[in-house]
């Protein structure tokens, strides 16, 4: 593959992560569209075909491509278009099951004294048991599984 052809792919891919399905990886974006760069890499890096891409590789798409789809503020990455993004809905009837995973280190503590948010601004909850495990796994190669019931 030339190298043109696969930043022009990667460019398309963070545009479509960001700015289309970041459900999908299991990012929350805030509400200007941004997330941190660093959680951004960690969920892209586990998906097939793409565990090779770094800080470096972000940069060279913003360097080489006129309109990368993205753009960077600090630490934070976010959409250039952010009209496809899902729009945040307030849910009328929650699932009677959400997972979380935590670092096994902090199961204790939590086991006593609850879930809290741990350097954001809520705890991300999911239906799919898989999601919660690959966003664990971000933070600890075992993380431990919690079911909340609503």
């Amino acid at each position: 593959m030339k190298p043109n052809q696969s930043v022009q792919k990667l460019s398309k891919f963070i545009a479509y992560v960001l700015g289309r399905r970041p459900d999908e990886f299991g990012l929350v974006p805030d509400a200007n569209g941004y997330v941190k760069i660093k959680e951004f890499l960690q969920a892209v890096t586990v998906e097939e075909g793409w565990r090779h891409v770094r800080q470096s590789h972000i940069n060279e798409v913003l360097l080489t491509r006129t309109d990368p789809g993205f753009e960077i503020s600090d630490n934070l990455i976010r959409a250039s278009s952010l009209e496809r993004l899902p729009e945040r809905t307030a849910v009328t009837e929650p699932p009677i099951l959400l997972y979380t995973c935590i670092r096994k280190k902090a199961y204790p503590f939590i086991r006593n004294k609850g879930i809290f948010p741990q350097g954001r601004s809520q705890v991300i909850l999911t239906t799919d048991k898989e999601l919660a495990v690959r966003i664990g796994k971000r933070k600890d190669q075992q993380p431990v599984l919690i079911t909340v019931q609503t």
